[in-house]
């Protein structure tokens, strides 16, 4: 509440400022208030209908929310641009999007096209560390645990990044069979906020990472569609810091 009432005073103060609209509206996503999320992105986007970083980030939420055509009609024009490090992330959003939407191929095509021709170092590595997501949901677990492999042994790659990296290499041990492996993994991440421990929960009970047995039937359909959504979730790019 009081980082909202921050936002609002600034907004006030600076009106033709886009970046405390677009803040407060990345506040509200965090706190799970999605519809009032997407009401603060419209109205920001009406007033700069050009800002790009708006623009992702709502085409970002529009993707959580499920709504894919308008995603898609958000983010085309930037993504098919491909000038400055925000369309290409406009790009990342929409592969993304196309992955949740159930079309892996056009997923990986985008995913590849960025890791091949994208010239921010940055942002290219959203598109390497998003890949491993596409090959799980094609049910490619081994091009996913050798892709994990490769990134991990990557320096490059730390943090957050490197976090999500283990659990996405997690995932794929799993799904190929290795659940002792798996299991080393997840309990090696030093996981603190919600998101991916939602994610680690999910895949300790999917896979039997414990003492239970794997789930099955409906509940394993559940879980798997939740572990896609969260793996989505994770490999976003930072919005705010376009």
């Amino acid at each position: 509440d009081d980082a909202l009432a921050a936002f609002d005073d600034t907004i006030e103060q600076f009106p033709e400022d886009v970046v405390p609209r677009t803040a407060r509206a990345e506040t509200l996503r965090a706190l799970g208030r999605l519809d009032d999320a997407l009401a603060a992105f419209d109205d920001t986007i009406k007033q700069f209908p050009e800002n790009v970083v708006a623009r992702n980030a709502c085409g970002h939420l529009l993707n959580l929310l499920g709504n894919f055509d308008r995603a898609k009609a958000m983010l085309e024009s930037s993504a098919t641009q491909r000038r400055t490090r925000d369309d290409w992330i406009a790009k990342h959003i929409l592969a993304m999007a196309w992955l949740r939407a159930g079309r892996v191929e056009d997923a990986l095509e985008s995913l590849d096209e960025g890791i091949r021709e994208c010239p921010f170092a940055e942002t290219k590595k959203f598109f390497r560390t998003a890949r491993p997501v596409a090959w799980l949901a094609a049910q490619r677990a081994l091009e996913a645990v050798a892709e994990c492999d490769e990134l991990a042994r990557d320096t490059t790659i730390s943090g957050i990044q490197a976090a999500n990296v283990l659990l996405l290499s997690a995932h794929a041990h799993a799904e190929a069979g290795d659940r002792e492996r798996a299991r080393w993994l997840v309990e090696g991440v030093h996981v603190v906020d919600v998101t991916r421990r939602r994610f680690s929960e999910a895949l300790w009970k999917r896979f039997g990472l414990g003492e239970d047995e794997p789930a099955r039937g409906d509940e394993a359909v559940r879980l798997d569609a939740e572990i896609i959504d969260l793996e989505i979730d994770l490999s976003s790019p930072l919005l705010l810091a376009a």
